[in-house]
């Protein structure tokens, strides 16, 4: 039989976890406003990246109302620290609400307005996470800048790195071209040792090495 991977989504989603409502709030947002955002199954995979990793300090390159950041904060310990950066201020501000809607979230997160990779460069301490979320044709400058900023044995997490499935199109628009060159660049790289996984639209973790 051949595979259907948006019901086999689907089956994944009947076993996630209990999640606390305002994740399911912002999960019905996203759906009625057509935002972008990255589910709970790879949400999930934050969470569990985060724990197992035992980070305490989070940079989201592209954090959006901040769905994916509710998930890192679910792994970190009570001392640790995500900044959120967006260009749009109005997510950012959705964003606030969001993360103050769950108590403990209170004083554990940063929020920066403007261009991500600029935000990121200007960062003076190293990062245990880099989550990359932003324009796609920007995502190949992410890798060198990443390097520097992430702590040995930190991790690059990228979404979308299977983009709507259009990395196998045999004549790949701009966008496609950005994301293939992402994925071409980490796979070749001798920062980060990476292995892609064809969960929702594709996720990338990179061990920095």
């Amino acid at each position: 039989m051949s595979l259907d991977i948006n019901e086999l989504h689907k089956y994944l989603e009947t076993l996630a976890p209990k999640r606390d409502d305002v994740f399911k709030k912002l999960e019905s947002k996203a759906s009625e406003d057509n935002f972008p955002i990255v589910g709970p199954l790879v949400g999930q995979m934050l969470y569990m990246l985060a724990k197992i990793s035992k980070a305490e300090k989070v940079f989201e390159l592209g954090s959006g109302f901040g769905y994916s950041a509710l998930w890192f904060l679910q792994g970190l310990p009570e001392n640790g620290l995500i900044t959120l950066s967006d260009f749009d201020q109005s997510n950012l501000d959705q964003a606030k609400v969001n993360l103050e809607s769950i108590p403990e979230n209170t004083g554990r997160f940063i929020l920066k307005q403007g261009d991500a990779l600029k935000l990121l460069e200007a960062e003076k301490q190293s990062q245990d996470i880099i989550f990359n979320d932003i324009d796609k044709e920007a995502y190949p400058k992410v890798i060198a800048l990443a390097a520097q900023k992430l702590r040995r044995g930190g991790l690059l997490i990228s979404d979308n790195t299977i983009w709507h499935g259009k990395v196998l199109d045999q004549n790949p628009d701009s966008t496609t071209q950005s994301v293939l060159e992402h994925n071409k660049l980490l796979a070749e790289s001798q920062n980060f040792q990476t292995i892609w996984i064809p969960l929702r639209d594709g996720v990338s973790v990179s061990i920095k090495m």
